[in-house]
């Protein structure tokens, strides 16, 4: 198998010795799996309780080893909804504003998932929301096999972002830092998000494992960045935004994205498309961050 046909698949996915990728195929939230000495550790608990039920399955089948830690990225739903499958061996841990949104939210926060997200709803009737424990940020975490960095850098996506760099293995686990092929949510601060994709330019890594779609390598996150540069370039005029979300007139700039933007895609989620646009020209062009 060549390496363009690697980065296309879903499922279990090993990227180093000891480390894994749990890619879903539904375009739903990925997680990492590290595989320390005695046990494993998690980076996103998946969206719903029966995906992480299956992803519980896989690792005790292959591993037989126990989840210990699960590290929430973000507070976003589609990211931590699993994590009742983990709570009852497994440390749930989060970066301290990750945890005060969640306890601020937890009365209403799965009966939102459900009404939000219709597609998956019957799979959160017995969801339950798990709420984390703080973790300290910017430190690293020994597993016996490998050395975790968690990383936080600013609030962008949320306010609470965090990322898993493994320096030897040259792999990042950005979370929704970073979506492959595919247009963005950008969420809370849109050039907080811009820098952070600068930053995780400058790790010497591989390969990267978004928070939605497949693996990536350097060259992926090279080409959000171009993408965003463009529409930034046309986010000045209102007239200039109408014709970025026109799938039958994108600028000529746009044509190596056309397999994220058109047509079944922009069809979908035009109001999400819409918002993403709108971020530009409130944020990047004249708006301070």
């Amino acid at each position: 198998m060549n390496r363009s046909q690697w980065l296309k698949l879903t499922g279990p996915q090993q990227i180093r010795e000891n480390v894994y990728a749990w890619i879903n195929p539904t375009g739903d939230a990925n997680a990492a799996i590290i595989i320390g000495n005695e046990s494993i550790f998690l980076f996103d608990a998946l969206s719903t309780p029966r995906q992480a039920a299956d992803l519980d399955k896989f690792l005790k089948a292959r591993f037989n080893k126990s989840v210990t830690t699960v590290i929430y990225s973000h507070w976003h739903e589609d990211h931590i909804l699993g994590g009742q499958v983990f709570a009852d061996d497994a440390r749930i841990l989060a970066h301290p504003k990750t945890c005060e949104k969640l306890y601020t939210e937890k009365e209403r926060f799965v009966a939102y998932a459900q009404k939000e997200r219709s597609d998956i709803a019957a799979d959160l009737v017995d969801a339950r929301l798990i709420i984390p424990e703080e973790t300290e940020i910017n430190i690293e975490i020994n597993t016996g096999n490998n050395v975790i960095q968690l990383m936080h850098w600013e609030p962008a996506h949320t306010e609470g972002d965090l990322i898993v760099w493994l320096e030897k293995e040259k792999v990042i686990f950005s979370s929704d830092l970073f979506f492959n092929n595919m247009i963005p949510y950008i969420g809370l601060n849109a050039c907080g998000y811009r820098r952070c994709l600068e930053r995780i330019l400058k790790l010497p890594f591989k390969y990267i494992v978004p928070g939605h779609g497949n693996i990536g390598d350097r060259k992926s996150v090279e080409r959000l960045i171009r993408l965003w540069d463009i529409v930034g370039s046309y986010a000045a005029s209102e007239k200039n935004v109408d014709k970025i979300l026109d799938p039958d007139s994108l600028p000529s700039e746009l044509a190596e994205y056309n397999s994220w933007i058109k047509p079944t895609f922009l069809e979908e989620i035009s109001e999400y498309v819409a918002g993403f646009w709108e971020l530009f020209v409130r944020k990047i062009t004249g708006s301070s961050a």
